[in-house]
């Protein structure tokens, strides 16, 4: 399809077989853009799962210890 369409371009001239490329460049790009969007908002779903893991885990440990720090000093 798309030699088709660049073979109508040549014969049109050069100003539409540029315009052609410049949007076959812009879908390209748009293109790209949406792939890259797609893995940055992956990966930051993925830092957020992995925080909010952390943030339980870190608590949980806190929590412990203040449990055993009472516990030495004789408190219930």
């Amino acid at each position: 399809m798309e030699s088709s369409i660049l073979q109508a371009a040549a014969q049109l001239g050069i100003a539409p077989f540029l315009a052609l490329i410049i949007f076959y460049w812009y879908r390209q790009d748009m293109k790209d853009e949406m792939a890259n969007r797609d893995r940055r908002l992956e990966k930051e779903r993925e830092d957020k799962i992995y925080l909010l893991e952390t943030l339980e885990r870190n608590t949980q440990a806190l929590t412990e210890l203040t449990i055993l720090v009472k516990k030495l000093n004789g408190k219930p």
